[in-house]
Formats: C-alpha cells, structure tokens, sequence
C-alpha cells in the first residue's frame, strides 16, 4: 500500500503546484511527508516537512506553519536531534 499511497500524494503535489493552489500543497507535503516518516524515509520527510514550512510561510498561516514545524521536529526526533527537535516544538 506505500507505494500506491506514495504515488497519489505525489500526484496531489503535482496537481497543486499545476493549479496553484498553495493551501492544499502544504497539505500534501505534510501528508507525504507523515508517510514517508512512518515508512522509516527520515530524511525525504524532512525535506517534505521543510518545503511545507515554506509553503506556509509564504501564506502567512499559522496553523499550517505550527502543523509543519510539529512534523519536522518529529523528523529530528527521529534523526536523534533532541535539540533541533525540541526547537521546532517552541
């Protein structure tokens, strides 16, 4: 199921990237991101969880930002970066 689940959020990616749609990319970013973390791929969610806080940031949103800084201080936890990690919590 990964792969197919992989390949859908990538096409959600796409299509909003196409379509401009930069609230519902942030999403997709976290939701990928959320699989690829679960699948034990740190370090491509890390990359997700990063470009969802630029996504955001570009935004102005906050929820999005705080949903996104979570995720990745969830990736440096699971890179062993107790610091980063609690950082991206503050």
């Amino acid at each position: 199921a990964y792969p197919e689940a992989k390949m859908s959020y990538e096409q959600s990616i796409q299509t909003c990237l196409e379509q401009q749609s930069p609230d519902f990319l942030g999403m997709a970013y976290l939701a990928l991101a959320n699989l690829d973390r679960n699948a034990g791929n740190t370090d491509s969610s890390f990359t997700l969880s990063q470009k969802a806080i630029s996504t955001y940031r570009i935004m102005n949103d906050t929820l999005g930002m705080i949903e996104a800084h979570f995720a990745l201080s969830r990736d440096f936890d699971a890179l062993g970066q107790t610091d980063s990690a609690y950082h991206h919590l503050k």
